[in-house]
């Protein structure tokens, strides 16, 4: 039987599994599905709360992709499992429940289908996950939500060691992220920041011993005509007010227009007949904390090179140098800003100027620092 208790249980079962990681996909009363995870211990470590789930414009209830079968297949790169999905309709809804009396169902036929592959490794600790969907009708939604993941849901709940949201976050104890230390609220909001704020595609949570990432590729096609899926990162959970810690995505993306830290869009995302709309992510265990997390998925997937610089080295140099011996120099203060509070201008020798004015490629600026640090350095330090 399952653990967790926020989903029902319409009484079957699949796992997939190896010695460092367990998954046990449940079907709900409409049809699959949800998983479980477990560590190398058999611990929960964390629910994948659905196949998809789509909020619709007026409607409290959202709405899940499931599905009423599945195919099982071993391949090379491990076990799979393929779930034809589609978006379970109110009046299956209702069938199945109590509340059929106050459901008002704005359609009756699935309006989006299509497939939910989940494939794991059969050495690594590594599910890989696949969500494609297709709009059968034009749908107005507030989200789209893919790989939704709750870390210690059941279990450890929202308790951790640490957590990593690279750029954005670095959590330890019981810290929130969004936290009001530097910032107050709402400003310090930061569960859905902009894609390109993120350093790294990478979210991690760890707790007692076993660490787990959920990353995904910052650059990838997620509809017909839009690039960048959205990350959400909220620990503990306050989005749902639950007692766990949430890392996923969704649509829209900031990356195109949605507001930022926001998770419902206002006006709604429009998904029009036939567009492809694609999540692709994968979920590890480690053993260790969350950096832990980040050393191993920098390990499989390596750093991006860096770019080619915008001007030569001597060139910049150069450039920096004419701007301290010009609008940053204040005569008979120093270099700064000469903004009162922030950056006012002081004697304050820049680090790189010595050597500058040793190797300094542009002469004259090299001459004119070096004037500029003697009367510097001539006076009493700068305090």
């Amino acid at each position: 039987m399952p653990i967790y208790e926020d989903a029902s249980h319409g009484g079957e079962t699949v796992k997939v599994e190896n010695s460092r990681i367990r998954v046990e996909i449940h079907k709900r009363l409409t049809g699959w599905g949800w998983a479980e995870i477990f560590n190398a211990a058999g611990q929960l470590i964390a629910v994948l709360d659905h196949f998809g789930e789509v909020k619709l414009p007026g409607l409290a209830v959202p709405l899940h992709m499931e599905a009423q079968k599945y195919e099982s297949e071993r391949g090379e790169s491990g076990q799979r499992l393929t779930f034809p999905v589609k978006l379970t309709s109110l009046s299956e809804m209702a069938g199945a429940s109590s509340f059929k009396s106050w459901f008002k169902l704005p359609f009756t036929e699935p309006a989006i289908e299509g497939t939910v592959t989940l494939t794991l490794d059969f050495e690594s600790a590594i599910l890989r996950m696949a969500y494609e969907f297709k709009p059968l009708a034009m749908l107005a939604v507030r989200y789209l939500r893919g790989p939704w993941l709750k870390v210690g849901a059941s279990s450890f709940g929202a308790a951790k060691d640490d957590g990593i949201f690279p750029g954005v976050e670095w959590l330890v104890g019981n810290e929130w992220s969004s936290g009001t230390d530097w910032f107050q609220h709402p400003w310090a909001l930061r569960v859905a920041p902009h894609p390109f704020k993120v350093a790294a595609p990478l979210m991690a949570i760890s707790y007692s011993g076993t660490g787990i990432g959920f990353s995904w590729s910052p650059l990838a096609r997620v509809s017909s005509s839009q690039d960048y899926p959205q990350p959400v990162y909220a620990s503990p959970n306050f989005i749902d007010r639950k007692n766990n810690h949430i890392m996923g995505l969704m649509l829209p993306s900031v990356a195109w227009g949605a507001e930022e830290n926001v998770l419902e869009a206002d006006p709604p995302l429009e998904l029009r007949t036939g567009s492809i709309v694609k999540f692709e992510a994968e979920i590890f265990l480690v053993e260790g904390d969350s950096l832990d997390v980040m050393v191993d998925w920098v390990k499989r997937h390596g750093l991006p090179e860096p770019p080619e610089p915008r001007y030569p080295l001597h060139e910049a140099l150069d450039r920096i140098g004419r701007a301290y011996n010009s609008n940053l120099w204040y005569e008979g203060r120093g270099w700064g800003m000469n903004r009162e509070g922030y950056g006012a201008a002081a004697p304050a020798e820049p680090l790189f100027l010595e050597r500058y004015i040793k190797e300094g490629h542009d002469r004259e600026t090299a001459k004119g620092l070096a004037k500029k640090l003697e009367w510097v350095r001539g006076q009493p330090t700068y305090e």
